[in-house]
């Protein structure tokens, strides 16, 4: 349900309209998800996403992200970088300095290359 909230949220702040129906197809199995969202249910959605969002910020700058133990942990891949397991969990990264660009971020500063232009 919280994709098909999601989706309603968006449409309303970007249209302005909140949506009739919205439908997920589930197609292993042609299962459907039908949902009708009014504005009021929307605007909690949205100050819950608010909160989550400042939530992962607040970790972010405090550098503190603890486990969650679940029995999801015995399948988990990433158990020796996990301190609930005896783990090391490797360095907090660190922001590149200003202006120097990421792998994700294209230089946009650079000139093109062009493999068609013979000199």
């Amino acid at each position: 349900m919280f994709q098909l909230k999601f989706y309603a949220l968006v449409l309303w702040r970007t249209r302005g309209v909140v949506p009739r129906v919205l439908r997920l197809l589930y197609l292993k199995d042609a299962e459907v998800l039908d949902y009708s969202p009014d504005a009021g249910e929307l605007e909690r959605f949205e100050r819950t996403l608010i909160a989550l969002s400042n939530a992962v910020e607040r970790a972010k700058r405090d550098q503190d992200f603890r486990p969650k133990p679940s029995r999801l942990c015995g399948w988990c891949n990433h158990q020796a970088l996990c301190p609930e397991f005896g783990g090391t969990p490797p360095p907090f990264p660190t922001a590149p300095a200003a202006g120097t660009p990421t792998d994700s971020e294209p230089d946009r500063l650079a000139t093109p290359v062009r493999d068609d232009v013979v000199a």
